[in-house]
C-alpha cells in the first residue's frame, strides 16, 4: 500500500484498476445491504455492463467491508475462467462510493429455477453442477477457497439457446492456507466451517451438493422413488445449524411451477457425461462426514 494511502486510511486493490468512461442505462437493476447494481454502458467499447455501486464509509466495520470488497476485486481480477464471471474494472477507492465493473447477466440460479417447469428442470440443474465443478476445480488449482456457493451467487446467461453458468460474488474468497473463520450462509455452509476445522476448496463441494438440492426442491424432487432418506438429512443439518444457534433455511420463490419429476437420477441413453458428473461430486466429498455418501442411493441407475 502506497505511503500516503495508508496515512489516510485507504484500502486499494493490488491489482492495476484501468479508467473507465461509461453512462448509466436505466434504472438500478439490484440492490443490497451496502449497494445497488446499474446497467452500464461503456463509452468507448459500447459493451454493457453490470456496475455495483458500494458505499461502506462510515458504516459498522467499515475497514472489513472494505478488505472484502478488495479481496473480490483481486480474485477477480486474477481469475480467467469461462464459468467465473467477467470482471472488468474497478474505481472510487479513495471516495465514498466505491464502483466495480463486471460483465452484465441474465440472472440468478435461484431466479431461473423458480421460472423453470418441470421438463426445463433437469438440464438446468445439470448444466448448473457440470459448470460449477469447472469453476471449483480452477479455484481448487489457485487454492482459492469461494466459502459462499449458493443459488444468488451463480449467474447465468444464454448463450446460442443454451444455459453457462457462472460462479459470482467472491467476497469472502480467501486461500485454502488462510481460511479460517465463520464465514458464508448458514444453510449451505459444510460441518468443518460450523465447527472451525481447517477449511479446503472440498468444503464448496458441500456447498454445492446443498446447492443443487435447493434446485431440486429437496424432497418434492428427489421423492422417496429413490430411496433418499430427506428426513434424516434435514435432521442432520438442523443439527449443525442448532450447534451454532442457527436455524436458517434456504430462500424458496413463494410460486414455482408444479414438478413432476419420477427419476432425476435416472441415466438415459443420450446422456453420456451424467456419471462422470456424479461421481467427481462423490469423489471430492469428505470421507469422514459420518459415511454420508449423498449419491449413494442413485447407484442402482448408474
Amino acid at each position: 500500500m502506497p505511503q500516503a494511502d495508508r496515512a489516510r486510511g485507504i484500502i486499494r486493490p493490488r491489482t492495476r484498476q484501468r479508467r473507465i468512461n461509461y453512462q448509466i442505462i436505466g434504472q438500478r437493476i439490484g440492490s443490497g445491504a451496502f449497494g445497488k447494481v446499474y446497467r452500464a454502458q461503456d463509452d468507448d467499447t459500447g459493451a454493457v455492463m453490470a456496475m455495483k455501486v458500494v458505499n461502506v464509509r462510515g458504516v459498522p466495520g467499515e475497514a472489513d467491508h472494505l478488505k472484502k470488497l478488495r479481496n473480490e476485486v483481486d480474485i477477480l481480477a486474477q481469475s480467467r475462467h469461462s464459468h467465473i464471471v467477467e470482471f472488468i474494472t474497478s474505481e472510487g477507492w479513495s471516495k465514498s462510493e466505491i464502483r466495480i465493473f463486471m460483465s452484465l447477466k441474465d440472472g440468478t440460479l435461484a431466479g431461473l429455477a423458480a421460472q423453470c417447469n418441470s421438463s426445463s428442470l433437469r438440464d438446468v440443474y445439470k448444466t448448473a453442477l457440470y459448470h460449477m465443478l469447472q469453476a471449483l476445480d480452477y479455484l481448487a488449482m489457485q487454492n482459492i477457497v469461494h466459502r459462499d456457493m449458493k443459488p444468488d451467487n451463480i449467474l447465468y446467461s444464454t448463450v446460442q439457446g443454451r444455459f453457462h453458468f457462472q460462479l459470482g460474488d467472491f467476497g469472502l474468497a480467501a486461500e485454502a492456507r488462510s481460511s479460517v473463520g465463520f464465514y458464508g450462509t448458514p444453510v449451505f455452509m459444510a460441518p468443518e466451517v460450523i465447527y472451525g476445522k481447517t477449511q479446503t476448496p472440498k468444503l464448496d463441494v458441500w456447498s454445492l451438493y446443498l446447492t443443487i438440492l435447493w434446485v431440486l426442491d429437496e424432497q418434492d424432487v428427489l421423492g422417496w422413488a429413490i430411496d433418499i432418506d430427506i428426513a434424516a438429512q434435514r435432521r442432520e443439518l438442523e443439527r449443525y445449524n442448532a450447534a451454532m444457534g442457527f436455524n436458517d433455511e434456504p430462500r424458496r420463490p413463494v410460486e414455482r411451477a408444479p414438478r413432476r419429476v419420477a427419476d432425476p437420477w435416472a441415466r438415459e441413453p443420450e446422456e453420456p457425461d451424467y456419471d462422470d458428473m456424479t461421481n467427481e461430486m462423490r469423489r471430492r466429498m469428505d470421507p469422514y462426514r459420518g459415511g454420508f455418501d449423498p449419491f449413494g442411493p442413485a447407484r442402482r441407475y448408474m
